[in-house]
């Protein structure tokens, strides 16, 4: 949640002005990764969609979808959540998934013995999959950075202060 001293029009006009509005794919499709304005998304009264403008190609980008309230000492209150925004996100978990069950099962064979053609075969995959779950534990630090630099942007534009809750 955002509290801001301006009243609702000005905070709207701050948005617009720090606002690329999505084309194209809209909202849900990726942000350009060379937007004229910090932020990406719709604005509409009350609601209000947007993500960070992509600086690099990375495909994790997370949004904040909320609403423009007014608060009874004329300034604003902008409430929402945020989320994670990525169609190659599920492919990845579950092949990170499929890795994990992978490693699991070649360890196992390789215990009992079991491994067909011995060891050599499996050297390699073994390898992929185990890059493949190690990049799957970066994910949260990376979202958490995200979410940071989303909620500082927001707070930038509105001269707002930040508050969470539970």
């Amino acid at each position: 949640m955002f509290t801001s001293p301006f009243p609702p029009a000005e905070c709207a006009r701050r948005l617009e002005e720090a606002t690329t509005r999505g084309s194209g794919t809209g909202f849900r499709g990726p942000a350009p990764i060379r937007a004229s304005r910090p932020l990406y998304g719709t604005l509409g009264w009350p609601e209000v969609q947007v993500k960070r403008a992509r600086t690099g190609s990375g495909s994790l980008q997370v949004y904040f979808d909320g609403l423009i309230k007014p608060t009874s000492g004329g300034g604003t209150m902008l409430r929402g959540t945020i989320g994670l925004q990525s169609p190659n996100v599920a492919l990845w978990v579950a092949s990170s998934v499929i890795g994990l069950v992978f490693i699991v099962a070649v360890a196992i064979g390789m215990v009992s013995g079991t491994v067909p053609g011995g060891t050599h075969g499996v050297v390699l995959p073994a390898v992929l999959a185990i890059g493949d779950v190690a990049m799957l534990a970066l994910i949260p630090s990376r979202v958490s950075s995200q979410a940071r630099q989303l909620l500082y942007e927001l707070s930038r534009v509105l001269e707002a202060t930040a508050t969470m809750e539970e």
